[in-house]
């Protein structure tokens, strides 16, 4: 539960820049394209060396979506913010899901993301606290 406005969390999150701040692995951002959805290269900090990949963000009523449109790292790449208005407050419900082609065990990637993302939550939490 994040306690502001729903509006205020997806004006944040609508923000390439300021919702991959939330992100400890992102080194970097770039809006490549600024349209109805935006173009948006990303580069992470990865397991052997930095990931980079271009998603294209879309800002459907229920919240942002993000969809693989490039990457040399990634075999695929899916992220969605669910926004819900509460009583108090704005429900967030953050999915991810990745593919990676490295040499490494899948569970390996599993545990970095469900880390990054309960980062990248408690993050968007304590922004608006």
């Amino acid at each position: 539960m994040v306690q502001a406005p729903v509006e205020d969390v997806r004006a944040f999150l609508e923000d390439p820049v300021q919702a991959a701040s939330l992100t400890p692995d992102v080194l970097s951002v770039e809006v490549l394209e600024d349209n109805e959805c935006d173009l948006v290269k990303t580069t992470n900090a990865g397991l052997v060396s930095s990931v980079a990949y271009v998603v294209r963000r879309c800002y459907p009523d229920e919240g942002v979506v993000e969809t693989l449109v490039e990457s040399e790292d990634f075999t695929h790449y899916g992220a969605a913010y669910a926004l819900a208005e509460t009583e108090g407050g704005t429900q967030v419900t953050y999915s991810v899901t990745v593919g990676i082609d490295l040499p490494v065990p899948d569970w390996t990637i599993r545990i970095g993301l469900e880390r990054s993302t309960a980062a990248t939550m408690e993050a968007l939490v304590a922004h608006f606290d």
